[in-house]
C-alpha cells in the first residue's frame, strides 16, 4: 500500500532534479527542442503511472533523436522499464544483463544512482530484502551525494531497525531511529519510515508504541501519503477500546467517519474485517453483519476509490501538465476547469494551480499563466502562494510585451498596477524589496 507513493516519490524527485523545464539548448537547435518536448512528455507521464505511454515516448527519442543531450535519460528510463518488468516476471538473468549493460555504459551520469534506487525499490517491494539492501548501500558508498542518497539511507536503516525490533534489541533499533529522525525529519519518505516501525511493532502487540508512532505522524505529517494508514490504525486502537468497553454507539460514529474520510484506502478492508472479527469473536453477530454492510456499501459507492482526496487532486493537476507539455492546450483547458470544480474546496487548490500555471509560463503560455495566478490572488488570498502569484502577474506582463502580444507601454503599466497593489496587500513580503526596486526604476 506504501509502496505506489514511494514509487510517486522516486519519480518526482528525478523528475526534480532532472530540471526538465530549466534545460538550455542552441536556439537553432529545432530537433533538439522536440526530443525535449518529447523527453518531459514522457516524464509528466511516468509521474503519472502512465507507463506504457511514457515508454513509447522515451523509445521514439531513442529512435528519432539518438544523438540528443536527452538521449541517454531516455536510454535510462526505457531500460528501468525492461529491468523493472524482467524482475517482476521472474526473469532475473535478463534483468541482470541490462542492468549490467546500463552500469557499464552509463557510471557518472546523474540519473543513474536513481536508476539503482527504482531497482532497489522493485525488490523491496517483491520482499527481496538482501537484493534491496545491497543496492542502497551501493548508492551510500558510491553516490553519496546524489539526489536520492538520502532515500538510499532510509531505506537501508529500515531494514536494521525491522530486524532489531524482531530481534528484541529495541534500545538499539531506537538509537537508531533518533539518528535517522536528527538527519532526516524532513524528508519526504521519514513519516513512511517511521509508520513501517509502528506496522512492527503493531505486528509484534506492541500497542503502545505503534499507537504512539501512529499519532505522531498524524500530528506532525498530516498531509504525508501514509497518514491515512496512520489514521486507519490509530482508529483501530479506539474501536478496540471502545468495543471492550461495549460502546457500540460511539464505534458506530468512529466507524462511520472512517467510511466518510477514506473510502478508497487499500487498508480499509482490513480496518473493517478486524473490527467485525472483534465483534464475532464477542458473540455480537447482528454488529459484525452491521460493520461488514458499511464496508459493502462503501465498495458499492465508490469503487475506484477517493477521487476527491489528495492523490486525486495530484493525479489531475499533473494530467493538465501533461497536456500542456502535449501542447493540447484546449483540453488542458477543460481538464484544468473539471480539477478546479471536482476540488474547490480542497486546501491544497492553492499550491496545485500554482504548479499549473507555472508549467504554463515555462511553455511560454503567459496569458493562461497570468489567468491562474489572477484566480489564486482573488479566490485564495490568504494563501501563502498569494503574494508571490501578484509578484509574477507583473513580471509576466514584462514576458507578454517580449512575446510582443501587449505594447511595452501598456506591459509597464500593467506592471506598475500589479506592483502597487502587491506593497498595499503584503508589504512585508518576500517579493516587496523587488517590486519597489522595478517601480523605482520605471518612475515616471
Amino acid at each position: 500500500m506504501v509502496k505506489k507513493a514511494l514509487l510517486i516519490t522516486f519519480i518526482s524527485l528525478n523528475l526534480l532534479f532532472l530540471g526538465v523545464t530549466s534545460v538550455s539548448f542552441a536556439e537553432d537547435t529545432v530537433p533538439s527542442e522536440e526530443a525535449h518536448r518529447l523527453y518531459a512528455a514522457a516524464n509528466q507521464l511516468e509521474e503519472m503511472q502512465r507507463f506504457e505511454e511514457a515508454k513509447s515516448l522515451y523509445q521514439q527519442v531513442l529512435q528519432q533523436y539518438p544523438n540528443s543531450e536527452f538521449a541517454a535519460g531516455a536510454k535510462l528510463h526505457f531500460s528501468r522499464f525492461n529491468v523493472l518488468s524482467q524482475i517482476a516476471a521472474g526473469n532475473q538473468a535478463a534483468a541482470d544483463a541490462e542492468i549490467n549493460e546500463i552500469t557499464a555504459g552509463f557510471p557518472d551520469h546523474h540519473d543513474f544512482p536513481w536508476y539503482l534506487y527504482g531497482i532497489a525499490n522493485q525488490y523491496e517491494e517483491l520482499k527481496r530484502y538482501e537484493e534491496a539492501k545491497n543496492l542502497y548501500q551501493q548508492i551510500l558508498q558510491q553516490y553519496p551525494d546524489s539526489p536520492v542518497a538520502a532515500g538510499a539511507e532510509l531505506h537501508f536503516s529500515r531494514f536494521n531497525v525491522l530486524s532489531q525490533i524482531a530481534a528484541g534489541n529495541e534500545t538499539n533499533a531506537e538509537t537508531e531511529i533518533n539518528s535517522i529522525e536528527s538527519k532526516f525529519q524532513s524528508h519526504p519518505d521519514f513519516p513512511w519510515y517511521i509508520y513501517s516501525v509502528a506496522n512492527q511493532y503493531e505486528e509484534l502487540k506492541k500497542d503502545d508504541k505503534a499507537k504512539a508512532i501512529y499519532q505522531r505522524i498524524l500530528q506532525q505529517y498530516p498531509d504525508s501519503p501514509v497518514a491515512g494508514g496512520a489514521r486507519l490504525h490509530f482508529s483501530r486502537y479506539n474501536v478496540t477500546s471502545l468495543i471492550a468497553s461495549g460502546n457500540d454507539t460511539a464505534v458506530r460514529s468512529e466507524i462511520g467517519g472512517i467510511a466518510a474520510d477514506f473510502p478508497g484506502h487499500p487498508d480499509l478492508q482490513w480496518y473493517f474485517s478486524n473490527i467485525a472479527n472483534q465483534y464475532e469473536q464477542l458473540g455480537k453477530y447482528s454488529v459484525a453483519d452491521e460493520v461488514k454492510s458499511l464496508y459493502q456499501q462503501i465498495t458499492q459507492e465508490s469503487p475506484n476509490g477517493s477521487s476527491k482526496t489528495k492523490a486525486g487532486l495530484q493525479y489531475s493537476r499533473a494530467e493538465v501538465q501533461f497536456l500542456i507539455i502535449s501542447q493540447k492546450y484546449d483540453e488542458a483547458k477543460a481538464a484544468l476547469d473539471k480539477l478546479i470544480a471536482d476540488f474547490s474546496d480542497h486546501p491544497d487548490l492553492p499550491d496545485t494551480l500554482y504548479e499549473i500555471a507555472q508549467k504554463y509560463e515555462w511553455s511560454d503560455r503567459y496569458e493562461e499563466s497570468k489567468s491562474i495566478y489572477q484566480q489564486i490572488i482573488q479566490n485564495c488570498p490568504d494563501s501563502s502562494l498569494a503574494w508571490h502569484a501578484q509578484f509574477l502577474v507583473g513580471r509576466i506582463n514584462q514576458d507578454l510585451a517580449k512575446a510582443g502580444v501587449i505594447s511595452q507601454a501598456d506591459a509597464d503599466a500593467k506592471t506598475k498596477a500589479a506592483y502597487q497593489q502587491l506593497l498595499e496587500k503584503y508589504p512585508n513580503c518576500k517579493a516587496a524589496k523587488a517590486a519597489q526596486r522595478w517601480l523605482n526604476r520605471n518612475a515616471k
